[in-house]
């Protein structure tokens, strides 16, 4: 009777000993499955220089967590991870804001935003970006005094800013024309966008000028000249062709330019958005730069180069002579 009893007792040990494993072997493999690491979704980078760059981030919580770090990794080789450069974020937890600052110029790096929680760490998609060129610019001063940063770009020389020169090269005056009758001119004139006196906004955007300045042949340094058609065509070709090159002219950022997502590559060029000027109103600043060829059309027009916000397209248009353009002179 006493070995029954016993042989009972040890059975039912066995079978509570088997469902405390069974149960502990289940609790073990649920919290395995809900113990996550976050979801991380990384957006294009944006505000690229030739040596940095910002990238944003939304950090999703798992059943992890909330994240406890995060930040952004990166390297001149694909896949980084926490081993590489990092930036910490430490003042968000479901998101992430990352400027990465030092970078080299004209280099190819891969970016990738991390998070960590009880889960684990997890990786973002990555994202590939090409640092912009660092341009050494030189110095050009015209009959007004006003100085202008020139780059070389392939086999010529340009302005790196719009014209704003008063004067012809002859130090002849260049008529100032701030009514409608601007429009309906057969000599050359000049205005500010708008009829402005803002100094700033002089030397940012430049002076418009009809094609009848630009035809006298005076109107840039000498030395220098408004380009022909076949000018504008040598430089686009060099940076890629007319649908490429555009986002290697325009300056970069959104400083001036609305939506200036295309600017992949510093040229030295710095294309400004300073609109143009027709009858008496001025139009686009910030969204088109409209630039002279000394290239005429026919009697009433004359060819044009246009660059466009978000656009990698480089426009070639006609335009009447009348007019206001900027102007952009290369060197003879």
């Amino acid at each position: 009777m006493k070995n029954k009893i016993q042989k009972l007792f040890f059975i039912l040990l066995l079978g509570i000993i088997g469902v405390y494993i069974s149960c502990k072997k289940k609790t073990d493999s649920v919290e395995n499955i809900s113990l996550q690491p976050p979801i991380i979704e990384i957006y294009d980078p944006y505000s690229l220089t030739d040596t940095s760059v910002k990238c944003d981030a939304t950090i999703t919580a798992t059943n992890g967590g909330y994240a406890t770090e995060n930040g952004i990794c990166w390297s001149t080789s694909p896949s980084p991870t926490i081993e590489n450069d990092t930036i910490l974020d430490t003042y968000h937890y479901s998101s992430g804001n990352y400027q990465i600052r030092g970078l080299k110029a004209n280099t190819e790096y891969f970016l990738r935003v991390y998070a960590i929680n009880k889960g684990g760490i997890a990786y973002s998609k990555q994202k590939t970006i090409k640092t912009l060129n660092n341009v050494v610019y030189r110095s050009l001063v015209d009959i007004c005094g006003n100085s202008y940063k020139t780059a070389t770009i392939g086999s010529q020389e340009w302005m790196s800013e719009n014209l704003r020169t008063l004067k012809y090269n002859d130090g002849t005056s260049i008529p100032n024309v701030t009514g409608p009758m601007w429009y309906f001119l057969t000599t050359g004139a000049q205005c500010t966008y708008n009829n402005t006196s803002n100094a700033d906004t002089i030397k940012t955007y430049g002076i418009f000028y009809n094609w009848y300045a630009v035809n006298t042949k005076k109107l840039c340094p000498v030395g220098w000249h408004v380009p022909t058609d076949s000018n504008w065509m040598e430089l686009a070709n060099f940076l890629g062709g007319d649908a490429l090159a555009a986002p290697k002219l325009k300056e970069p950022g959104e400083k001036h330019w609305f939506n200036n997502t295309e600017t992949t590559y510093i040229s030295g060029f710095n294309a400004i958005p300073a609109g143009y000027r027709d009858y008496e109103i001025s139009n686009m600043i910030g969204g088109q730069s409209n630039m002279w060829t000394s290239t005429e059309d026919d009697n009433n027009g004359a060819w044009n180069y246009q660059l466009n916000s978000n656009n990698s397209l480089i426009g070639i248009r006609y335009n009447y002579k009348g007019s206001g353009l900027s102007v952009r002179c290369l060197k003879d």
